[in-house]
């Protein structure tokens, strides 16, 4: 089976399970999925979904992304649309010098762009969603939709929190992509180049740049591992990705694929699979002996 493939057999199994998209409503939630193909068994595990993603790269890749987003809304015969994100103390999103981008593209089939960013109820989203009236409306959230009174809460409930992802994949068609829990029980040193354990903070979407995502080899005599697990710490077995060595030198490889989900199929817009080379090996080592 593809990496496409599961990816959107889980993308289907979380939005049809989440008690369903608004009637009478086009609607789409800009997601992305991170995996790991594993070294050797070349087996696949997803990291985790994430919505408000960020749209990265050059003009033409960025706007090879939405265009496809306005293809779609252009085949359910849309003739407006609005764009939903955020502007807080993270940021904004989608940010300022993207709107061009996203309003050219739906300019090829003559929709205008309307892009609006109140953190609340008072979006158009809301006083169009369900109404048959307004079904030539398109909305796009590239921010998170958050809102307690919609279905789409549910469906990105899994963005949110790194425990709640595990256990909806875990039910899901495609379980066996679920990263293990690292267990010391069963470890064996047999990872050279690589950390072994990962510690992540299950409720906050960090980076390893940042500090909220730690790398670590086990060392029985190291608090690391039990600190971590005190702290309520999500502590995953680190997944050897293939490629990620080079030589006697192991990188962090961090790919991932974006999709637009909608109501009737998921719209795969870019892949992301590129080596950070930047990531070495004495980096991650010098990690675990914190």
């Amino acid at each position: 089976m593809s990496l496409q493939t599961k990816i959107t057999n889980l993308l289907n199994y979380i939005t049809g399970s989440a008690g369903g998209w608004p009637t009478n409503t086009n609607v789409g939630i800009m997601s992305g999925v991170d995996y790991i193909k594993e070294s050797g068994s070349n087996d696949i595990y997803f990291n985790e979904m994430n919505t408000s993603p960020g749209i990265y790269g050059s003009y033409n890749e960025q706007s090879a992304s939405f265009d496809l987003v306005a293809n779609y809304a252009n085949e359910k015969g849309c003739s407006t649309a609005y764009v939903y994100g955020h502007n807080d103390a993270g940021g904004r999103t989608p940010h300022s010098s993207q709107e061009p981008v996203i309003s050219a593209s739906f300019a090829r089939h003559n929709i205008p762009v309307n892009f609006e960013y109140d953190d609340d109820t008072s979006i158009t989203y809301f006083s169009q969603r369900g109404q048959n009236a307004h079904i030539e409306s398109f909305h796009l959230f590239v921010g998170s939709p958050w809102y307690s009174d919609d279905n789409l809460l549910e469906i990105v409930s899994g963005s949110f929190n790194k425990n709640t992802f595990r256990t909806i994949l875990g039910s899901s068609p495609e379980s066996n992509s679920v990263i293990p829990i690292f267990n010391t029980s069963s470890f064996s040193d047999t990872n050279a180049y690589h950390p072994d354990f990962v510690v992540k903070n299950p409720a906050q979407d960090g980076t390893l740049f940042d500090g909220t995502i730690l790398f670590h080899k086990y060392v029985e005599e190291n608090s690391t591992y039990q600190s971590g697990v005190d702290s309520g710490s999500l502590i995953e077995t680190y997944i050897v990705p293939s490629g990620s060595t080079i030589g006697t030198q192991g990188y962090l490889k961090s790919p991932k694929y974006e999709y637009l989900m909608t109501p009737d199929k998921q719209i795969l817009t870019k892949k992301k699979d590129k080596l950070v080379l930047s990531i070495a090996r004495d980096i991650l080592i010098l990690r675990s002996l914190k």
